[in-house]
């Protein structure tokens, strides 16, 4: 999805490019609109969201950016205890699990993930 909507905005600028009658104004705000999209997600949703977590021996290894970023690796034993909260929407209600270290929420996951960690 990531690659279709970049190469359909690809494709959409290099025919705005190629319009005579749009100013290069218009260009310019279209191209800073694009650039500013693509930083959000990346640096935003990208990092919290898309994460890769792993649960190897007596440790559970981290790591952002789909898996690419820089791994953290957590000792069971140093996390106090979880907490799962409902998150209440429109159409469903989701369920975070929270993994406490310190009394502040170190690690969240989502209802998918925890189903997979309960069973």
């Amino acid at each position: 999805m990531f690659i279709l909507f970049t190469g359909l905005l690809v494709f959409s600028f290099s025919k705005l490019l190629s319009i005579k009658k749009i100013p290069s104004f218009g260009v310019l705000i279209f191209l800073g609109l694009f650039v500013f999209f693509w930083i959000w997600i990346f640096f935003g949703e990208i990092r919290t969201k898309a994460v890769k977590v792993s649960i190897e021996m007596n440790n559970i290894i981290v790591s952002q950016y789909l898996g690419l970023g820089r791994k953290k690796i957590f000792n069971l034993s140093e996390f106090d205890g979880f907490k799962i909260s409902l998150l209440p929407s429109e159409y469903d209600t989701y369920e975070f699990l929270y993994l406490m270290m310190n009394d502040k929420k170190l690690l969240s996951f989502l209802n998918s993930t925890t189903e997979t960690i309960r069973n």
